[in-house]
């Protein structure tokens, strides 16, 4: 055989192994998300009054009941409020952690707002190592008031 087609087989060989090693886990993820074994969501949406302000309280919850572990999860939380005066946007980083299969995991979070919101909406940007290797972000905005 010439070189060249050692060269060849060999480039091939790990492309092929590449993709498996890449595509696999990435198809399981995306396969059980799909089924419901995989959500980070927000619960038990509150707004108190505390002290002399109000506070937006909420719990983030994610669990992982796929095939594969997710780890590095951060979430980016952008919200726009609408009070009686003015409108106000404010940017929130948390750090989720890691979600390994079969594993679930509760922050209760709290932030200040400014006056009770007549409109509130949430926009949410996750990013994530799938597998602990596969950078992947989505991200979905939802109209809470």
């Amino acid at each position: 055989m010439k070189p060249s087609s050692w060269i060849y087989l060999i480039t091939s060989a790990f492309l092929i192994i590449s993709l498996v090693t890449v595509s696999y886990p990435l198809y399981l993820f995306i396969q059980d998300a799909k089924e419901g074994k995989f959500d980070v969501s927000i619960t038990e949406l509150k707004i108190v009054k505390w002290k002399d302000e109000y506070r937006l309280n909420f719990t983030l919850v994610g669990f992982n009941n796929a095939r594969v572990a997710v780890k590095n999860i951060v979430v980016n939380f952008t919200y726009v409020y609408v009070t009686q005066n003015s409108t106000f946007s404010k940017n929130v980083s948390v750090n989720l952690g890691d979600l390994e299969p079969g594993s679930s995991k509760e922050l209760p979070l709290s932030i200040a707002i400014r006056g009770i919101p007549t409109s509130l909406t949430i926009r949410l940007e996750l990013s994530m190592n799938v597998a602990g290797y596969l950078p992947f972000k989505m991200s979905f905005e939802k109209e809470i008031i």
